[in-house]
């Protein structure tokens, strides 16, 4: 009888030790399981935080450099409306030429201001996390024939840009705001570097595969 008992008692025990053991391994697990979250939990907060201070840099930078970029095309509109008001003001015959320099000139500086203008609401849309990407399908030779057309309309100092096609074209399916805006970043600094150089060109090589601008 005693001996039952003991071998009962001992069953017990060895049960209870094995349920115990089971216990502490699915809490193990899960320990581990939850410092692997909390692990990746950081990493993602770090990254996220890494993200937020270079976007900090990077609006601090543009801000900077925009309010200095504003001054130029502000000067130019300034300067040149005076000298329009000079122009009537001395009641001589002024010759058409002089009138369609200086109001081609204003035309540029107002196009330099639309673009930063652009540029400062596109960077504050990616600040919100708010920039949509919308493609629709784009005939891109007829989109940069217009977008050139538009730059050589309001260029005063005799600069134009070539447009230069390579390969077969075809359609691509791209958002036509954001390839708007991109292109006329390149193309304003292609002619903002490009002073007393040849002319600057753009050019669409259609591949296979890939496009490459």
């Amino acid at each position: 009888m005693k001996i039952e008992l003991l071998e009962k008692a001992l069953a017990r025990e060895k049960e209870a030790r094995q349920e115990a053991e089971n216990l502490l391994e699915k809490k193990s697990l899960e320990l581990y399981d939850s410092i692997n979250a909390l692990g990746f939990a950081n990493k993602e907060l770090k990254e996220s935080l890494e993200r937020e201070k270079e976007l900090g840099k990077l609006k601090s930078t543009f801000v900077t450099t925009a309010s200095h970029q504003f001054r130029t095309p502000l000067a130019v509109i300034q300067s040149n409306a005076q000298l329009l008001e000079m122009f009537n003001a001395s009641g001589k015959k002024i010759e058409p030429e002089k009138y369609k320099k200086v109001s081609g000139r204003i035309t540029e500086s107002i196009a330099k201001m639309t673009g930063l203008m652009d540029d400062v609401l596109l960077l504050g849309k990616i600040s919100a996390g708010k920039v949509q990407y919308d493609p629709e399908d784009i005939a891109l030779v007829e989109f940069c024939e217009n977008l050139v057309e538009e730059f050589n309309n309001v260029k005063a100092d005799g600069s134009h840009l070539n447009f230069v096609i390579k390969g077969e074209p075809y359609n691509v399916a791209l958002d036509p705001k954001l390839l708007t805006h991109s292109l006329s970043n390149l193309i304003s600094n292609a002619f903002k570097y490009s002073v007393g150089k040849k002319n600057p060109d753009l050019t669409i090589h259609f591949k296979p595969n890939e496009i490459v601008v």
